[in-house]
């Protein structure tokens, strides 16, 4: 899913390409790949850390329709 998102991010030419890679790593490093990705948690680990990102993180997993 990373490798997705980072495919995403680059068609996009997003400015925070890294802090949105390194956001996503660590959700899922954290919570792992199988369990469902909650908004609340993803924005919760966005205020741990002044590079850590949540809104673009959390639009990911919404458009598939895979966001709780």
């Amino acid at each position: 899913m990373v490798e997705d998102f980072s495919r995403v991010l680059h068609e996009q030419q997003s400015p925070n390409h890294n802090s949105n890679i390194r956001t996503l790593s660590i959700y899922f490093y954290w919570c792992g790949v199988q369990a469902a990705i909650f908004e609340r948690d993803i924005h919760d680990l966005a205020r741990t850390g002044p590079d850590l990102k949540a809104k673009t993180i959390c639009q990911f997993p919404r458009e598939r329709g895979i966001l709780l």
